[in-house]
């Protein structure tokens, strides 16, 4: 949120947070919703200024999933008081913090660090030595609210950059850490990976043109057919752009190549679905958001996604807000109308211009609750798609 900006990382681009409001939520997930199982987070960052804060109030936090101030759930990873901290807390664990690790970072310096979960035993690493443990045998409460990077319990807001955050439902090992650490700027160890997942069906006898993706190699690449066929009047360039005029109708498998400037190379399978009438793509729509508290800021994220067999253009999204309730303050895409119009309105319209199948983008919208909302009232918000 309030859009951290993109700069150079320790691996690639890395977001520089300003200490003031900017974080990056993610749409809640049972991905992170730990329970008693093995974890790792681990990322790199660079300060901008020296961290201070105390122990309850970090001065930054790097990650976490948190439902509010106070004792809710919620778990964060942070640094406050001059130590590296992972907290948890919730109505019935009260506020936990362990291992305390003390750290005292060089301004402007990348370092890698990482928090694992082990059984019961958590383990903080700096640049992959690991410098401090602590037993805590409690589940890791379960937040109903987004992932936040950058900040937790609106307080803690990262002044700095964070590179290649990271979380694995698994505990990597001390030579793993080490590993990812010593590789600095050359990263995790990753291969040439073609990205297209699946294509948009096309129709008989129409032009139609799709793009496939690779990441993760040395550019330019070099696509081709290696196996399968083509529809007749399709063909594949080497620049990866799949195109043509299909001249019969069917499902045709065939496998691509990808080979990089350095000769690696990735293959996968994929299938063009030539239709004589193409059917209407098929959207699903979620919402989550952070618990609404008169007074407190709350974040939404609205997760559009396409999960059907076609791409859909021009996509109209539209959220029903009771605005007496609330006070608009941001709008991540931009809606179609400026915040100000929008702040006496009770809709925040949006256009997604096309989502390909198997894609999904997200909207986001930020609101202050008014205080003279009581407790327990019911505030409404709804998304309503059309295309």
């Amino acid at each position: 949120m309030n859009f951290p900006a993109h700069v150079a990382g320790e691996v690639g681009d890395a977001l520089s947070f300003n200490g003031t409001n900017q974080y990056v939520g993610v749409v809640d997930s049972p991905l992170w919703a730990f329970g008693t199982e093995n974890l790792t987070i681990e990322f790199w960052v660079n300060f901008a200024s020296a961290p201070g804060g105390s122990t309850g109030e970090p001065a930054d936090i790097f990650i976490g999933n948190d439902e509010g101030g106070g004792d809710r759930n919620k778990w964060f990873f942070a640094i406050g008081g001059g130590h590296l901290e992972f907290h948890i807390n919730s109505p019935s664990l009260g506020p936990q913090f362990f291992p305390l690790v003390p750290f005292s970072p060089t301004v402007g310096q990348w370092y890698h660090l990482a928090v694992t979960r082990t059984g019961s035993t958590y383990t903080i690493y700096i640049n992959g030595v690991a410098s401090g443990s602590a037993v805590n045998a409690n589940a890791i409460p379960t937040a109903n609210a987004p992932l936040t990077i950058g900040m937790a319990e609106d307080i803690g807001f990262m002044n700095g950059a964070l590179d290649e955050m990271t979380v694995y439902n698994q505990a990597l090992s001390p030579a793993q850490i080490l590993s990812i650490a010593a590789a600095r700027s050359a990263g995790k160890c990753k291969q040439l990976t073609i990205m297209t997942s699946s294509l948009s069906s096309v129709q008989l006898g129409t032009f139609f043109s799709q793009q496939l993706q690779a990441i993760f190699g040395q550019p330019p690449y070099s696509w081709s057919v290696v196996n399968g066929s083509l529809p007749t009047g399709v063909t594949l360039s080497a620049g990866g752009i799949l195109s043509g005029v299909p001249a019969n109708a069917g499902q045709f498998v065939f496998t691509v190549d990808v080979t990089d400037s350095v000769g690696s190379e990735a293959t996968k399978a994929l299938t063009l679905t030539d239709l004589v009438t193409i059917p209407p793509p098929t959207l699903r729509i979620t919402k989550s958001g952070t618990l609404a508290v008169p007074g407190r800021t709350s974040d939404y994220f609205i997760l559009v996604q396409n999960i059907g067999t076609t791409t859909a253009t021009n996509i109209s999204v539209v959220e029903l807000v009771e605005m007496e309730n609330f006070s608009l303050t941001s709008v991540n895409p931009p809606a179609l109308s400026d915040i100000s119009t929008l702040a006496a309105a009770s809709i925040i319209p949006w256009n997604i211009p096309t989502l390909t199948p198997g894609e999904a983008t997200i909207l986001t919208y930020q609101v202050q609750v008014k205080p003279s909302v009581a407790i327990g009232q019911t505030v409404r918000g709804q998304s309503v798609p059309s295309f």
